[in-house]
Parts: structure tokens; C-alpha cells; sequence
């Protein structure tokens, strides 16, 4: 045989072998099928009910999944849109008020496809941008390569490529749920990928949405001068009679003469009675648990027919209602009689969550196909002993935790900064010289400022005591951490017996330490805490938020600036003390920053910026370095390069591992950074003037710059009680300084705070200049000012109470002695008296 005729014989084989192959391939491959649904929580679902579901909820992997950090009311629709693009597409909800049911055919192209899909809203003025690229259809042209069918309007819009073309073997959701069954069966033995909607609810008639529409049309006829509409929720007083009908109020009342707008709406919200709101909550939690019982009697049918060994994602999308609430999530595969696991994401890194972000590259994953063009990362699972009674009690304690923190966070923080502004101003009162020898209770004053600085961090460790759980939260959360905090300040209270820096020291120890430890083990305390993060509110999912890194680095600072102090006046015989306290501090600092700045830890990029720089003015203070403007740009350039450095190393790895770091380095290389600059100063912009934070900055400003840089000064400003008079011009101005040392100018440093000064002023401007770049980088930079104030101002008051009360006791306690003192030291020029 001819070399020829072996090579054309052995080229017919391949060629005859070669479809069997692909064939082959193809088919060890197993299908997958995606059933999206909604209103399904862990609290609110009986697994046990529905076997098919528990079965596969038993030997597969289930998750809490945490919904888009939509502003607005979420619907289906903008999950649909976001799974298709594969990530976030619009920073608020396209529905608004009420859900659309949007249309699709077969074979042609989805209504408003492309366009900002704004006609879709309640309200069509309303403008809203896209997220920088994000392009529905992604997804669906990630799995152009499978055979894959889309059923109901949900599955069409997932599985639609970027031309928005509904794929020609769309089919529509019967109502019945065996009839879906049967198609859903079909359609998984013969295709790869499955997209099914099995919801159930249109989304367009609860209570919480019409509530919201009723809402936002009575305040169009408030500014109208027309009366409200009705509550139909408020039951009539007599059955056999008409409803009150709300229009025989005279239309001059609503809004009252001399009544505000926003007053008339607010008399609105309240006017409704104890029985309509009592009748609203029996229908809303009625029909929550209707819908639950739907999807879930659903989802149940067509699992029983999808065929043995196909794997299988269940994701419940919304809930029901305006209510934020933690959804499901199970993943496995059916007829798999695997040990079942909590699941987790490279986006959460928290057992037992996901994010809905992490749904596109789960599939991806399944079907064997890249996942770099969409954002999120793919299930994986924490494999353990558990039964699924156990994971799913984990999962609802979970969800009823995060909802109870959604719904009382604000509450919290609102009464911790009012009361911080209100300390603050009633210190600058009490620091008066006329009123501050006159005020019997100061080591009360300071108690409750102790108390104050100890809030945050008896926040954070109140979550170990399952408050969410009581039968009143608010009172527990709120109650139980300032009842924690008035142990710790009364401990501190006592110890200051002691050594008068002993309450500085120790809550600011406290503080860091905890932050610390637990950023590094996972931020369990953070997750869902006052002082942490919202797991609902999807900003992080762990590591260091602003207002924990605020709290953080404060404390740190502090802590770091008295040990530099301390060492630095030790000596050795081959060192120096100042040269082991730079090496000292600088090793901690840096151990700080790496924790803070880690991708697996505190992944805090804007912190990295900010701490650095602190860090390195810190040492160059206490080793004495005199700061010029080239070593501040040279500190401004190296701590650059390391950021630069930690996220180009984040973004070396695989997509789906990337933290925030990463993701912000490609975006980029992306061409986004500017797009994401103006987002994040336009929040900070907004923030700046809507938070309350910027009251208690402006307090704390004022406190500081009034009462307590006094005991920083180098010169006396005050002569036997009275104000030395330099005779500043102009004269108004020089009044205006006589009264201002007349009330705090006594408040002159001690003998003994002049030892604590040293490392207080380190402490201080390294502290101003850590929050200073941090409200500049951050996207909600006045809540970093804010919370450091929180922490810090309290304690310096009791600080310098404390020296004022002991100074006072030494020269009572020694009247025999010759009173000796030395003249003060005045500046060039100021007369004697």
C-alpha cells in the first residue's frame, strides 16, 4: 500500500470518528437548568413541605443570596436585566413603584431593548444612567455556544443576546405547574441550558407597592391643595356601613394654613390609625406567606421532572413588597446523594451567602464555559457534618439578623451621632472657667464620655449575643450596646485612679483590637453591625467599611504614638530610644496597613492611601524629622506605588478571585476611572450635606480647636486668673480673644498633662491627616471625620478633666510648701503684671 493511499485512508477514519467524538464530549457534559423565582427566604420556607426541593436542598448546596443594592423598589425585571448583562446595570430600580410585565415574542427583538429603558417606569421624566459597562446580553452571548431554551418572559430576557433578539424556541410559562413541568423536563434532555421563570406573582398588586403609589399621589395633591386619597386598609367602624370617606375634611385643612409642605405630609404618614396599620400587616404577611406557598408548590413540580443527573440552580430573585429581605439559593444536582453543604462565593467570602452578581458565572461554571466577561464569582462550598435543619436554622438566623440591622441601623447611628453632638457642645459649656468650678458632677460628664467612645466597639460585640432574636430589637441593640458601653466606661472610670491616660489608652486599644482581629479572622462582628457593614445594602461583604476603618486607624494612631513615645525614652547600649521606637511603630503600623489593605482581609483600598501617609508623619514626629514639602510628596508617592502595587497584584488573578482592589484596577484599564470618580465624589458630595455626621465633625471642630488644643500649648496665655493682653489689632479682634481665653484659657497645660503632650500632639496630626485624605478618597468621606471624632474627642475630655482635677488636688494637698514657681513663659513683647 502506497504511502498516499495510508494517509487518505487514515483521514477518511478520523474524519467518519470525528463527529462521535464531539458527540461523546457533548454529552458528558451534564445539562443545567435555572429556575428563577421569588419571595423564598429560609425564615418563611418549609423545606420539609416540598420534597423534591428538600432532596435537593439536602445533598446539594444552599445559600442566603443577597438581592442588588438597588435604590428603589426591586422587581424580577431588574434581576433579569443584571443576570443578562452580568452585573449591576442601573444604580436604581427601573420599576419604581410598580413592577412592569414586560412582553416578548419569539424571534424578535425585547421591548426598549438597548434604550435606558425608562418608558418602563412609573414615572417617565425620571433619567437613569447605566452602570459603566454593563451591556445586557452578555450572558446570552457567553452561551451562544450551547443549545439552550428559554421559558417564560424571565428566561427570555436572561438568555437574550446583545441584539436583544428572543431566541426562536422561546417558550411562554403556563400558568399550570404541570404543564411547566413537562415543558421544563423536555427541554432539559434536550438542551444544555435551561432558563426557566417559575414565578408566580406578577408583583404589581401588593399591599407595600400600593402603599408607595398612594404615598407619592397624595403628595402630588397635598401640593395641590387637594385633599388625600382614602386608606382602603383602614376598616369601617361599623361592617354594614360605607368606609369613612376621607373628602368630607374641608380642602382648606389639607394642607393647613400656615402648615408646610413636608409638614403636611408628615401629618399624613401619621394620621392613620393603630386598626389600618394592624389590618395592613395581617393582609401583607397573609399574602407573603400565599406567595411563598405558590413559588414554592411550583419550583417543587418542576424539579420533580427535570431528569436525574442534571444539575440544578434555584435562585429566588424579590421578595415581596418594598422590604429588602435575604432570598435562596441551591445548587446540586438532582438525583445526587451527596452530603449537602453551606455555599459561598469569591464576592461574599462568608459561609453561607452569595451574591446575585455570583449567578451568571455559577452557570457559566456548570456548563464548562468562560466567565471573564461577567462579574462574580461561581458557588463553591464549606463542606460540613451538618443536617439541612441545622444549615437552614444558620441561614434564617442569618437573614432575620440582616433584615433587623437593615431596618434599625439608621435608628442607631442617628442616636449615637446626636448624642456625640450634643456632648460635644455641652463640653464646650462645661470647659468655662465660671461653670466648670461650679459643676459638681464631672467625673459623671466624664463616665458618660467614656461611655460614648465605647459605643462602637460594644456594638460590635453585642452581635455575639443574637439581639435580632428578642422580641423587641431596636430596645436590644440599641439598649444592650450602650448598656455594655457604660461597663466599659465605668471600668475605665476606675481606672483612671491610676494613670489619667489609663481611659485613652485602654478604649482606643480596645477599639483597634477588636477592628483588628476581626478583619483578620473573617469580619464576622462587622457582618451586619452598626459600625460594620449591611449584608443587604451589598456595599461589602467583608473586610474594613469606613466607618470601621475610621474607628480603626484612629485608635491605632493613638496607640502607636504613646508606645513610640514610651521607647523613645529608653536607651540602649547600641541603640537609641527614638531609633527602637521609629522601628517599633513603624513594624506595627505597617502589620496595621497590611491588614487594612489585604484583598483576602480588610480590602480597603481608600484606607492604604490614607493610613500610610499617617503612619509615616507619625514617625517622623516622634523621631523628630523635621516635615518638608518634598518628604510630604515623597510620602504622597510611595504610599501611591504600594496601592498601585496591592491592586495590580489583585488583578494578576483569576476574575472570579479578584476583590474590589482588582475589579477597580481593570476597571481602569477599562477606561472607567473617571466614571468612577465622579460617582464616588458626587456621593461624597452628597453625603457631605445630608449626613449627620457633618454636624458632629462641625461640634468636634469647634471642641478642639476652643477647649482642647489648650493643653497642647507651648506659652501661658493666662496671669493670676486673668488672660494676658498682647493688644492684637484690630481691637475688635483683640476682644474677641480676650473673651475667648477669659472662658478656656485657664485650661493651660499642667506639669503632668506636659508628659502626656508629648505623645498626644504625634497622636493628634497624624489623626487630622489620616482623616483628612480619607474624607478626600472616600466615597462617604464625612462619616470618617465623624466617627473618629466619636471615638476619640470623649476621651481626651475625661483626659483633660482628669489633669485639671489632679493638678487642682496637688496644690491642695501641699499648702506647707514655699510656693515656688517659675514665671510663665510668655512670648516677645507681652507686658507683666
Amino acid at each position: 500500500m502506497s504511502t498516499m493511499l495510508k494517509r487518505v485512508l487514515i483521514l477518511l477514519v478520523s474524519c467518519l470518528f470525528l463527529p462521535t467524538t464531539a458527540a461523546s464530549a457533548s454529552s458528558d457534559q451534564d445539562n443545567v437548568v435555572v429556575i428563577l423565582t421569588g419571595g423564598l427566604t429560609w425564615n418563611r420556607l418549609d423545606a420539609e413541605n416540598y420534597p423534591h426541593l428538600e432532596q435537593l436542598a439536602t445533598n446539594g448546596t444552599v445559600a442566603n443570596m443577597a438581592p442588588m443594592p438597588l435604590s428603589g423598589v426591586s422587581c424580577p425585571f431588574d434581576s433579569w436585566l443584571e443576570i443578562s448583562a452580568g452585573r449591576q446595570v442601573y444604580p436604581s430600580a427601573q420599576s419604581m413603584i410598580t413592577c412592569p410585565q414586560p412582553k416578548v415574542n419569539a424571534g424578535h427583538q425585547i421591548t426598549f431593548w438597548g434604550q435606558s429603558l425608562q418608558a418602563l417606569a412609573i414615572d417617565p421624566t425620571l433619567t437613569l444612567e447605566r452602570t459603566a459597562g454593563a451591556a445586557p446580553g452578555t450572558f446570552g452571548d457567553s452561551v451562544s455556544d450551547v443549545s439552550s431554551q428559554a421559558v417564560g418572559t424571565g428566561g427570555a430576557y436572561v438568555l437574550a443576546p446583545q441584539s436583544g433578539i428572543v431566541p426562536e424556541n422561546y417558550v411562554e410559562a403556563p400558568s399550570d405547574n404541570t404543564e411547566l413541568a413537562s415543558i421544563v423536563s423536555q427541554s432539559a434532555s434536550d438542551n444544555a441550558l435551561t432558563v426557566v421563570d417559575a414565578d408566580t406573582h406578577s408583583y404589581k398588586n401588593d399591599l407595600q407597592r400600593e402603599s408607595s403609589q398612594r404615598k407619592a399621589e397624595n403628595q402630588t395633591r397635598l401640593a395641590q391643595g387637594l385633599p388625600p386619597l382614602p386608606d382602603p386598609n383602614r376598616a369601617p367602624d361599623d361592617e354594614t356601613e360605607e368606609p369613612p370617606v376621607i373628602e368630607e375634611t374641608p380642602e382648606p385643612e389639607f394642607p393647613e394654613e400656615g402648615m408646610s409642605f413636608e409638614d403636611a405630609i408628615q401629618s399624613l404618614e401619621t394620621a392613620q390609625t393603630e386598626e389600618s396599620r394592624e389590618n395592613y400587616e395581617d393582609s401583607r404577611d397573609a399574602m407573603r406567606e400565599e406567595l411563598t406557598e405558590d413559588n414554592a408548590a411550583r419550583v417543587d413540580t418542576v424539579l420533580g421532572e427535570v431528569p436525574e443527573g442534571t444539575q440544578v440552580l434555584v435562585a429566588s430573585l424579590t421578595d415581596f413588597g418594598n422590604d429588602r429581605a435575604l432570598q435562596i439559593a441551591i445548587s446540586g444536582t438532582v438525583g445526587d446523594q451527596g452530603e449537602g453543604a453551606l455555599g459561598t462565593s469569591g464576592t461574599t467570602r462568608q459561609t453561607g451567602l452569595i451574591h446575585e452578581t455570583d449567578i451568571a458565572p455559577t452557570i457559566l461554571d456548570m456548563l464548562g464555559l468562560d466567565s471573564t466577561d461577567v462579574t462574580g464569582a461561581p458557588i463553591t462550598s464549606n463542606s460540613d457534618s451538618a443536617t439541612l435543619a441545622e444549615r437552614t436554622t444558620v441561614l434564617s438566623d442569618n437573614a432575620v439578623h440582616s433584615s433587623e440591622m437593615l431596618a434599625n441601623r439608621g435608628l442607631f447611628l442617628r442616636f449615637v451621632t446626636n448624642t456625640a453632638i450634643g456632648f460635644f457642645l455641652l463640653s464646650l459649656v462645661l470647659f468655662m472657667q465660671p461653670v466648670y468650678r461650679r459643676f459638681p458632677l464631672r467625673r459623671v460628664w466624664s463616665w458618660l464620655g467614656y461611655t460614648l467612645a465605647s459605643v462602637p466597639v460594644s456594638s460590635l460585640l453585642i452581635n455575639l449575643l443574637s439581639w435580632w432574636n428578642t422580641s423587641n430589637p431596636p430596645l436590644a441593640l440599641i439598649g444592650g450596646s450602650w448598656l455594655l458601653a457604660g461597663g466599659i466606661g465605668l471600668i475605665c472610670l476606675n481606672l483612671q485612679r491610676l494613670r489619667n491616660t489609663a481611659p485613652l489608652l485602654a478604649i482606643s486599644g480596645l477599639t483597634a483590637g477588636v477592628l483588628l482581629l476581626d478583619t483578620a479572622t473573617g469580619s464576622h462582628l462587622m457582618a451586619d453591625s452598626p459600625m460594620g457593614f449591611n449584608i443587604l445594602t451589598a456595599a461589602r461583604f467583608y473586610g474594613l467599611g469606613n466607618e470601621a476603618y475610621s474607628l480603626l486607624a484612629t485608635g491605632a494612631l493613638v496607640i502607636l504614638s504613646f508606645l513610640g513615645v514610651w521607647i523613645s525614652g529608653r536607651t540602649s547600649a547600641r541603640i537609641s530610644g527614638r531609633n527602637w521606637a521609629l522601628a517599633v511603630i513603624g513594624f506595627l503600623g505597617l502589620i496595621v496597613a497590611a491588614i487594612d489593605a489585604m484583598p483576602s482581609m480588610g480590602a480597603d483600598f481608600g484606607g492604604a492611601l490614607s493610613f500610610l501617609p499617617a503612619l509615616i508623619v507619625l514617625m517622623m514626629l516622634i523621631g523628630k524629622i523635621r516635615v518638608s514639602w518634598g518628604k510630604a510628596l515623597g510620602i504622597v508617592g510611595i504610599t501611591g506605588l504600594l496601592a498601585a502595587g496591592l491592586a495590580f497584584v489583585d488583578w494578576l488573578r483569576p476574575a472570579a478571585e479578584r476583590t474590589h482592589l482588582g475589579r477597580f484596577f481593570d476597571s481602569v484599564l477599562q477606561g472607567e476611572l473617571w466614571d468612577i470618580l465622579i460617582r464616588k465624589g458626587g456621593t461624597n458630595l452628597r453625603l457631605l450635606f445630608s449626613s449627620t455626621h457633618r454636624w458632629v465633625t462641625l461640634a468636634a471642630l469647634l471642641l478642639v480647636l476652643l477647649v482642647l488644643l489648650q493643653i497642647l500649648r507651648k506659652h501661658a496665655v493666662m496671669d493670676a486668673g486673668e488672660p494676658i493682653d498682647k493688644g492684637w489689632k484690630p481691637t475688635w479682634w483683640n476682644h474677641i480673644r480676650m473673651s475667648y481665653l477669659s472662658a478656656w484659657g485657664w485650661l493651660a497645660p499642667t506639669e503632668i498633662s506636659g508628659h502626656a503632650s508629648a505623645a498626644l500632639k504625634p497622636a493628634l496630626i497624624s489623626i487630622a491627616v489620616c482623616t483628612t485624605l480619607a474624607f478626600a478618597l472616600n466615597d462617604s468621606g464625612i462619616v470618617i471625620p465623624g466617627m473618629a471624632a466619636i471615638l476619640l474627642l470623649p476621651l481626651l475630655v475625661g483626659f483633660v478633666q482628669g489633669e485639671q482635677d489632679s493638678s487642682s488636688s496637688q496644690k491642695q494637698n501641699s499648702p506647707s510648701e514655699p510656693e515656688v514657681t517659675q514665671e510663665p513663659k510668655l512670648a516677645s513683647g507681652a507686658p507683666r503684671r
